[in-house]
């Protein structure tokens, strides 16, 4: 028989969320009021893997306390109390009641940047500008197709090298 034993791990606090609540109420949480309790603070707190994390977050099967419209927490900072949270909590609101980290910014919004054609490029490339070109030096937009990433010998009218 193996020995019982005890493995080291970052989790201080756990938070027990009752599946069958979050069941019952179909979601109630997060965008749209569509997701289960759990997976909405989960995404919204943006813990890393469960085995860096200071703070574990587990859906259970069933907490026996059955709060309609509304899911059962058992907290572990919080021993002796089960706390109910009603469908439709904004996630902020739960995670300071819960005295929970604040959840991280957005993500910068990234910027996307135009690639050079290749006769902007070969311009460079040679020195000269490519405003010089009579093409485009009028003020009006280039009427040539964009540059194609596939071979030159490809036809324009074949539409497999088509983007």
């Amino acid at each position: 028989m193996k020995p019982i034993r005890q493995i080291p791990t970052a989790a201080t606090r756990l938070l027990a969320i009752c599946g069958k609540c979050s069941r019952k109420i179909d979601g109630g949480f997060g965008p749209g009021d569509r997701q289960p309790l759990a997976k909405a603070l989960k995404r919204s707190l943006a813990l890393p893997k469960p085995k860096h994390a200071a703070l574990r977050l587990v859906e259970t099967r069933c907490l026996k306390l059955c709060p309609k419209g509304a899911v059962a927490i058992a907290d572990s900072a919080s021993p002796g109390f089960l706390i109910v949270v009603p469908a439709g909590t904004p996630l902020a609101e739960i995670a300071i009641e819960l005295q929970l980290p604040p959840p991280p910014p957005p993500p910068a919004q990234r910027t996307r940047v135009a690639r050079a054609s290749t006769s902007t490029m070969a311009a460079t490339a040679s020195g000269t500008s490519a405003q010089a070109d009579p093409a485009t030096s009028s003020g009006a937009a280039a009427a040539s197709p964009p540059d194609s990433t596939y071979s030159d010998n490809a036809s324009s009218s074949d539409p497999r090298w088509r983007r």
